[in-house]
């Protein structure tokens, strides 16, 4: 699950009459104390929910954890969720392949959100290299050019895509302690 998640909880606020513009809500989120909420968002019941919000805090209620109100509370919730759900994810692919990642490149519509990429490198404890941001476009694009015969090779279409902008989030240490004992919390979460 990803961003997902969020955009569904601002329809409805929309269908409720109160609009949300995404930059306000991230910036309003400063104002939610850290880890107040978590949720699993790979949880079925936010697979197609009528109202997202009202789903969010039902699974809240159910694994002990007090409602969200403010559109600023439900976007710190999903958001810190979701970088929780990734490190775990994260770390089992670690586990079954044995390699050691040095670094993830987010690609796509989640590499235009700078906290998440920031968060996500404070909980790895890894850089995260975040765009290009329309990557599905891009790749339709290059094979075009392969198409054309513009490009003619593989390493043709990755010496393209390297040039491509991209932003780099560096882990913070002074936040590791934070996202450590949230990685916790979260893992008694899941097996509640």
């Amino acid at each position: 699950m990803g961003l997902w998640l969020l955009q569904e909880c601002q329809k409805q606020w929309e269908r409720s009459g109160y609009a949300v513009d995404y930059d306000a809500l991230l910036a309003e989120m400063d104002g939610v104390p850290p880890f107040s909420a978590v949720i699993d968002p790979d949880d079925p019941s936010f697979l197609a929910p009528a109202d997202m919000p009202a789903t969010i805090n039902v699974s809240l209620v159910e694994r002990g954890q007090a409602p969200l109100q403010s559109p600023a509370a439900f976007a710190r919730c999903i958001l810190e969720s979701l970088v929780l759900r990734y490190r775990e994810v994260f770390q089992q692919i670690g586990t079954l392949t044995g390699v050691q990642i040095a670094r993830v490149h987010v690609l796509g519509g989640g590499a235009r959100n700078a906290r998440l990429n920031q968060w996500l490198a404070d909980a790895l404890g890894l850089p995260i290299i975040a765009g290009p941001y329309e990557a599905t476009a891009l790749g339709n694009a290059l094979m075009q050019l392969v198409g054309l015969g513009d490009l003619h090779s593989l390493s043709e279409v990755r010496a393209v895509a390297r040039n491509l902008p991209t932003q780099l989030f560096s882990p913070r240490a002074s936040h590791a302690a934070a996202w450590h004992k949230a990685v916790q919390d979260y893992s008694k979460l899941a097996d509640a």
